[in-house]
């Protein structure tokens, strides 16, 4: 597969058992006393500038690990380098950047629900032409090529944004 530069969204990415187990996992690791968590402060500082904290958690093996890496193989065509759950709180984004260290970034949206009055968008440069995508339950954003992208800042009132960030 060439490395083209494009953004994609796939809708219902993990099946529904896979999804779900995806949500439980995530929101048990917040109440799990033994979870292992890094903060967006191991980003670049160009990255982070003044965003709220940004948990995440690496996941390196496991039931959970081999499914989510089979179905990017299957559906995406990808090799799954590294899979991270990412907690992003109120007043937390990233700026504008480009993966270019990575084949190709995708972003699995967790939240049954996400109101858009609460931020968080992805945003990406297409074209000189800024567009914008909602967290949606379920849903895959395949960035490749590069392709300049960011994520707005959450509210101050937004639930926590649950995402699932793999890398190729």
């Amino acid at each position: 597969m060439e490395n083209k530069k494009y953004i994609k969204k796939i809708e219902n990415i993990l099946d529904e058992e896979l999804f779900v187990k995806c949500q439980e996992y995530a929101k048990s690791k917040l109440r799990d006393d033994s979870a292992s968590f890094t903060t967006n402060y191991f980003w670049e500082e160009n990255l982070r500038k003044d965003s709220n904290i940004v948990l995440v958690h690496h996941l390196k093996n496991g039931e959970i690990f081999e499914k989510i890496r089979d179905t990017i193989q299957n559906k995406l065509g990808h090799s799954a380098k590294h899979i991270m759950f990412y907690y992003w709180m109120a007043g937390s984004h990233i700026s504008w950047h480009n993966d270019e260290n990575h084949r190709a970034g995708i972003t699995i949206y967790l939240n049954e629900y996400w109101n858009r009055d609460h931020g968080g968008l992805f945003l990406f440069n297409h074209e000189n032409e800024i567009k914008g995508i909602y967290p949606k339950r379920n849903m895959a954003v395949e960035q490749c090529g590069n392709v300049e992208h960011s994520v707005s800042p959450t509210s101050r009132t937004s639930d926590i944004r649950y995402t699932i960030q793999i890398f190729t």
